[in-house]
């Protein structure tokens, strides 16, 4: 059952994963051309494939949250932000560095100033980080929603997630 289970996982992260790129292309290819003659087709065919592939995103916090709240160490909430801080703190305060260096390039070529690049860094908008910032919020929880699972009872637990689902 483990293996068939892990199975479905993955077949899930790479329909999801295909999603995301697709929702990618499909804003830069339908982005550029929606200003054509033919927009109300293209319009069309945009929304079709924007309708079809959103379920990624919720997918793929899903199956963080299922992987994190299924790990008993994940409890420890020492343990696990020095785990985390590793596995996405790191690499993102990296990407992020990467970007502000390519907008200075960008900056000294405009001859504006950086001031909005680095208020995006800190209210979500900096470029498709958003998804990592409200990781860092799932991540942030994952602790406590265990304590939480920990303390009730599994009905109570069903319920209430139940109920913040709605």
């Amino acid at each position: 059952m483990s293996q068939s289970r892990n199975h479905s996982m993955d077949l899930l992260r790479i329909v999801a994963t295909v999603a995301v790129i697709l929702i990618h292309i499909n804003w830069y290819y339908f982005g550029s051309i929606s200003e054509s003659p033919q927009w109300t087709f293209h319009y069309v065919i945009e929304s079709f494939i924007n309708i079809i592939t959103r379920f990624s995103v919720p997918v793929f916090v899903m199956i963080s949250g299922y992987f994190n709240l299924k790990n008993p160490q994940n409890g420890n909430p020492m343990q696990f932000y020095k785990k985390s801080i590793h596995k996405i703190g790191f690499p993102v305060l990296f990407v992020i560095v990467l970007f502000a260096i390519g907008d200075l390039f960008d900056v000294q070529q405009r001859g504006t100033t950086i001031i909005p690049a680095l208020q995006s860094i800190f209210n979500g908008t900096y470029y498709n980080l958003w998804f990592i910032y409200m990781l860092f919020g799932c991540y942030f929880l994952t602790p406590v929603i265990m304590a939480f699972r920990n303390t009730v009872s599994f009905r109570f637990y069903k319920g209430f997630t139940l109920l913040c689902l709605l």
